[in-house]
């Protein structure tokens, strides 16, 4: 039932080929935390953000956000890769702990692309 498809290094290795990618961390304003509960129409858990940021040849290649929210009961993890553009770029799926005929089709997360 509970399954993982890549981890964190292969997910990243997918959105950013041959790019150098860190880990961050970031801490939002009060401001920053509001818009963005307005904007998702939900409470966020934490103020504190981990982006992986990408360098592609020296420039920035975007960075990635690592999900872990409950699906009905149980959890699933995405990654969720976005350009040096703002474009969204990839979705993966990352772990799914849900039986696997509750995993959406690859054309629904394909929606997420650009």
């Amino acid at each position: 039932m509970a399954r993982t498809f890549l981890t964190i290094d292969e997910a990243l290795a997918l959105a950013f080929p041959g790019c150098e990618v860190e880990r961050s961390s970031i801490m939002l304003t009060e401001a920053q935390s509001l818009e963005i509960e307005a904007l998702a129409g939900a409470k966020l858990r934490s103020t504190s953000v981990h982006p992986y940021r990408a360098t592609c040849d020296g420039e920035p290649g975007g960075l990635a956000l690592i999900d872990t929210h409950r699906v009905r009961t149980l959890p699933e993890t995405l990654m969720i890769a976005i350009d040096a553009d703002g474009q969204v770029r990839r979705v993966e799926i990352l772990a799914f702990r849900e039986p696997a005929e509750y995993i959406p089709p690859a054309l629904w997360y394909a929606q997420f692309d650009g």
